[in-house]
């Protein structure tokens, strides 16, 4: 059988083919296996009974023969093996399409290094725009596989595991390590709101309190923008302290309150989290 890949589950057709090709293999029909013309098959189906040898004991023979090369005699050891023929019940579902799928991320994963090599691409930007292509393909069998019809629940979660598997090779081993990625988090909240949500993080104890707020507020710039709407554009945070302090200070020098009801609009939005 030609070797499974997504499209074989994406597919219907691909689909039905393989599925009736398992199906082919239940021992009822193996006296129409050469006139597969007369096989009709029902692939509402997903089991076959089929035989199998079973290995039940093994007995070593020693025997003595002479080495051509030495001319010495040497001492061999033989193995039979006695075996029972037993009649056995395959799944199509769980003996074979999800063994199979287990096997996708090895088989994805020897294509995209074989491919890479053969395209040579070994530059940043060559690396970084095949695996931005491939990142995009497995993005778009992950949907048709979510909104397929054709395939039970516990296919849909095999391939979406499969595929989980390999979007992070490819994302840490290969895309990740060949982009420029922004030292800096853009948020898109004004300067006071990214003080403020970092302030009420702390103050009620989400962010642990074995960082002091004077470091706190140090990695905020050193990791952190905010969004200048009259610049239309994201900025550097700085003096996010002095900004805190005259904010939630002892003896505040701005009002904190727009800001607070800024921030609590945002997470009361009925849409902030929906998924």
């Amino acid at each position: 059988m030609t070797i499974l890949t997504f499209d074989h589950l994406i597919k219907e057709e691909l689909y039905k083919t393989v599925k009736k090709e398992f199906l082919k293999g239940d021992e009822k029909y193996r006296a129409l296996r050469f006139d597969e013309a007369n096989i009709e098959i029902d692939l509402n189906l997903d089991t076959i009974n089929t035989f199998k040898e079973k290995v039940i004991s093994i007995h070593k023979i020693k025997s003595k023969s002479i080495d051509h090369h030495t001319k010495e005699e040497i001492e061999i050891e033989d193995e039979i093996y006695n075996t029972e023929i037993e009649e056995i019940t395959l799944g199509f579902t769980t003996d074979f399409l999800i063994p199979h799928i287990s096997e996708f991320p090895g088989l994805y994963k020897n294509s995209f290094l074989k491919e890479l090599k053969s395209r040579n691409l070994y530059s940043n930007s060559g690396v970084e725009n095949f695996s931005k292509t491939r990142l995009k393909q497995l993005n778009e069998i992950r949907i048709a596989i979510e909104n397929s019809n054709h395939l039970v629940q516990v296919v849909k979660d095999a391939a979406l595991k499969s595929l989980d598997e390999i979007y992070e090779y490819i994302s840490n081993d290969f895309y990740q390590k060949h982009i420029n990625i922004p030292t800096k988090i853009p948020f898109n909240l004004n300067r006071n709101q990214v003080v403020g949500l970092f302030y009420l993080l702390y103050e009620n104890e989400y962010i642990s309190s074995e960082i002091s707020p004077n470091d706190l507020f140090r990695l905020i710039e050193e990791t952190c923008l905010y969004y200048d709407t009259k610049m239309n554009t994201h900025k550097a945070i700085i003096e996010s302290n002095k900004l805190r302090r005259s904010l939630f200070g002892p003896n505040p020098e701005k009002s904190s309150q727009t800001t607070i009801d800024e921030l609590q609009r945002i997470f009361e939005d009925k849409d902030f989290f929906s998924l």
